[in-house]
C-alpha cells in the first residue's frame, strides 16, 4: 500500500535532466529544457565531444514575464571552458551560493546554453542538470 500524507524529503524532489546537441558553433544560444515546476537549479554539468578550438559555455534563465515581456537572468553559473570528455570527464559549473534567487525557477522557465569563444565548435555537446522542486509538486505546465 502507497504512503498517505508524506512529504518528499529534499533529495526526492531532485529531478534530473539531460539534453545531448549536435555540432554547436560559437554564438548560439540554445534551448537545453524547459521547467515544468518551481525549483532551484542544485547542479550544471556539460561534456564535449569533437572539439576545435576553445568553446566557452554560458548559461541564462529565459523567463517570459506578462507585464514586462521576455527576461534574461543569470543562471548564476560561471563560464566555463571544458575538455573533450575522453581527458576530463563531465564537467560541472561553480554555482552560486545555495539559497541564491540567481538559481530559482518559476514554471514555464527555459534553461538556455549560450555558446562562445573565436572560431570554436563541437561535434556533440551534452548538457545534464539537476532542479529541485522547492514543494511536493503534484502537476507540471499546469497538468
Amino acid at each position: 500500500m502507497g504512503i498517505i500524507n508524506r512529504d518528499l524529503d529534499l533529495t526526492e524532489r531532485n529531478r534530473y535532466f539531460s539534453r545531448r546537441i549536435g555540432a554547436v558553433a560559437t554564438g548560439v544560444t540554445l534551448n537545453v529544457g524547459v521547467i515544468g515546476f518551481v525549483g532551484d537549479l542544485k547542479a550544471l554539468s556539460v561534456s564535449i565531444e569533437g572539439i576545435s578550438g576553445a568553446p566557452t559555455y554560458d548559461f541564462r534563465i529565459s523567463r517570459f514575464i506578462a507585464t514586462a515581456g521576455y527576461t534574461a537572468i543569470s543562471a548564476g553559473a560561471t563560464t566555463l571552458t571544458p575538455s573533450v570528455y575522453g581527458t576530463s570527464g563531465l564537467q560541472n559549473f561553480t554555482l552560486a551560493s545555495p539559497g541564491s534567487t540567481l538559481l530559482g525557477f518559476t514554471t514555464g522557465d527555459q534553461l538556455m546554453l549560450i555558446s562562445g569563444g573565436t572560431n570554436s565548435a563541437v561535434a556533440e555537446l551534452t548538457v545534464a542538470y539537476v532542479v529541485q522542486a522547492t514543494s511536493d509538486y503534484k502537476t507540471s505546465l499546469g497538468v
